[in-house]
């Protein structure tokens, strides 16, 4: 029998507004490159862009030029492309359920990982994990969270019924920083430690997109930001210059937006 994530319910806890820090932001543009919308976009720890799109996946610096570029037909429809490290990143097919590994010229290191192989039945969203041999898996058919090994012969954990004990509905987005593993739903964000037990909700329904890091958390909701302070719980709310803006990701300090023909970097500047 698999090791299960211990779930302390009695942890649970509702977290409503928060005080609002009275600082002010100022977003300075720095550049903006060109995208097509149905393009799969994601940013590696480097702060390149991985862009995946008609069978091709390219890096491209932060200045534009494209650096690497790979066929992956082979592969399947991208469905994620997970930064493990500057050296190693991970594709995830959903098509075929499979996890294909890279390394930082975008070349393949090694047989992709079965996920069926693993007993995994129906992978939906993946994430990387603060444990370099290990990655997050959401199953969200069967309601069942998976830390995986992708190096060595550790166990698969997994935990099963994940909605039915922590009561939402459906998981839009997976994600681990900072210590935290974030699962976006339409009630709002839960926040579980890196042994599965919850450590508080953020209600806040209809979120678009959360990206996140060691100190923040950055929630995108009706073109506004609000930036999250993980240690206290104090917000601070930006209104983004950009419209229609669906994706967010913060790297290195900079913040970049996506709209459905752009890719805004923003220069994050705290005034007090």
């Amino acid at each position: 029998m698999k090791n299960r994530i211990a779930i302390l319910c009695m942890l649970f806890m509702v977290v409503g507004a928060s005080a609002q820090d009275i600082q002010e932001t100022r977003l300075v543009e720095k550049s903006k490159m060109p995208l097509d919308s149905l393009a799969y976009w994601n940013m590696d720890v480097l702060g390149n862009h991985l862009i995946s799109i008609d069978g091709t996946i390219s890096k491209i610096d932060s200045t534009g030029k494209v650096r690497y570029t790979q066929s992956i037909r082979a592969y399947g429809e991208t469905a994620a492309i997970v930064s493990i490290n500057t050296m190693k990143l991970v594709h995830f097919s959903e098509e075929q359920q499979t996890l294909c590994f890279l390394d930082n010229t975008l070349s393949a290191t090694e047989d992709c990982l079965e996920l069926a192989d693993e007993e995994v039945i129906n992978a939906t969203f993946v994430s990387a994990s603060s444990q370099p041999d290990k990655m997050w898996i959401m199953d969200q058919l069967n309601s069942t969270l998976y830390q995986l090994p992708i190096m060595g012969n550790d166990p698969t954990r997994q935990v099963g019924n994940l909605s039915g004990l922590l009561n939402f509905s459906s998981v839009d987005q997976l994600k681990e920083a900072g210590n935290r593993l974030y699962l976006r739903t339409s009630e709002g964000i839960f926040v579980l430690d890196i042994y599965g037990s919850l450590i508080e909700v953020i209600r806040n329904e209809n979120v678009d997109y959360f990206d996140a890091n060691e100190s923040s958390l950055f929630i995108l909701k009706d073109n506004k930001l609000e930036v999250r302070n993980i240690r206290t719980g104090a917000t601070r709310s930006i209104s983004l210059p950009v419209s229609n803006v669906f994706q967010v990701k913060v790297v290195n300090g900079a913040l970049f937006v996506r709209t459905p023909k752009n890719v805004h970097k923003f220069e994050l500047q705290m005034l007090k």
